[in-house]
């Protein structure tokens, strides 16, 4: 497929809109070094017969991640800043789950840690949550988007929330950037490749690519137990990675339309596993840095309040 040119059509005015809306983390700046660098880094796609995922990709969508017991009131559990955009999907599914065939996640195994915000905190392991915490005696008893590790729609895998929820891909012959706008997390994946050794555990994992016809599938092991097996949600937490194996498949559909599926497969969490779909649609808007706290000084905010109220 021929490489499309991006646009930067947009930008300023979704840029405004951002500023805006979002209650904390209003500066940004374009985020182009990492790009710029990894784009020269490597020939560009030299394989005709591959198609070209490269451009930028907006994953807001109206569909839930399972499906529902009974539609949901527009406005139940949004925040004012909220983006899931507003047009139903080609696909008219009622759950991002496909399989099982609910559309509803898997049981659980017994024993599998399941944390909320409103649970107790964890007498051994680490807070898993992305958004709020399980205490707050230290910065370890925060969110993990609290403490600027993860964004709460980075994934692995991609699953959309509130908002940010932009992909920027760029590929060339043996590796693939997959760039979440939300705390801009980078991750690469090389193409035909073996894993690393199973004892380097990362946040993002060890992702490695092959091409089966003309699809893209990226397999991906060595998760830190530090993160959740699946967070479906920024308030929930799942399990623990530490056995998670996630299988992500990316097809062009058209050129202004990519098919994003993931398999969660974990042995110590879920009972079975599990499958998602999701489509992506190409957009020419500018991705932008979402600079998380500027040093991170709310955390001493939040935890000064919390040493205030305990004296109290």
């Amino acid at each position: 497929m021929r490489r499309r040119e991006t646009s930067w059509k947009g930008a300023a005015h979704r840029e405004r809109r951002r500023a805006s809306n979002c209650p904390r983390h209003s500066r940004r700046v374009p985020f182009v070094s990492v790009l710029m660098a990894l784009a020269v880094s490597g020939p560009l796609l030299s394989h005709s017969e591959e198609p070209d995922l490269s451009g930028t990709w907006d994953f807001r969508t109206t569909t839930p991640l399972e499906k529902p017991q009974q539609p949901p009131p527009p406005s139940a559990g949004e925040s004012p800043w909220s983006d899931h955009g507003s047009a139903v999907p080609e696909d008219d599914r009622e759950s991002l789950i496909v399989a099982p065939k609910s559309g509803k996640l898997p049981e659980l195994v017994p024993g599998a840690e399941h944390q909320q915000p409103s649970g107790a905190l964890p007498e051994h392991g680490a807070v898993r949550i992305r958004v709020g915490g399980l205490g707050d005696d230290g910065p370890e008893q925060r969110g993990l988007s609290e403490r600027c590790l993860q964004g709460f729609n980075s994934g692995p895998p991609i699953v959309p929330g509130f908002y940010n929820q932009n992909l920027r891909i760029l590929q060339t012959s043996d590796h693939v950037l997959l760039v979440t706008e939300m705390i801009h997390d980078a991750r690469i994946v090389r193409l035909d490749s073996p894993h690393e050794d199973e004892t380097n555990k990362r946040w993002l994992g060890d992702s490695v690519g092959r091409w089966e016809s003309d699809e893209l599938v990226i397999d991906t092991t060595n998760f830190t137990p530090k993160i959740a097996s699946f967070a479906p949600n920024p308030f929930e937490a799942i399990g623990n990675a530490a056995n998670l194996h996630l299988v992500e498949r990316l097809r062009l559909l058209d050129e202004d339309t990519l098919r994003y599926e993931f398999t969660v497969e974990d042995p110590s969490t879920f009972v079975t596993p599990f499958t998602a779909v999701l489509l992506m649609r190409r957009t020419d808007e500018r991705l932008y840095e979402y600079a998380c706290h500027e040093g991170n000084k709310p955390m001493f905010h939040m935890l000064w309040a919390a040493r205030a109220e305990g004296r109290e």
